[in-house]
């Protein structure tokens, strides 16, 4: 998922009046998927071990999120 998919995924959750906009199932083991969500602001709520069978072994899969305040307060701005 590329940052514009992500943020257009987030603003319609958002819009639709979900108070927390959540993402799952990223592989931990995908740094550079890691590392956009963090510089989005995405925060990690939280891992489950082994969750996926991935290229012959069990990797975590991680649940990242962001509160729809911290998204207004982020991005709202640039929209305008």
């Amino acid at each position: 998922m590329g940052q514009v998919t992500i943020l257009d995924t987030a603003w319609c959750k958002r819009e639709m009046g979900s108070g927390r906009l959540g993402f799952g199932d990223l592989m931990q083991c995908n740094a550079p998927a890691v590392r956009l969500y963090e510089r989005l602001g995405f925060v990690l709520d939280g891992v489950a071990r082994e969750d996926a069978f991935l290229n012959g072994r069990f990797e975590n899969s991680a649940l990242y999120s962001m509160l729809s305040r911290e998204f207004q307060q982020k991005f709202d701005h640039q929209t305008s």
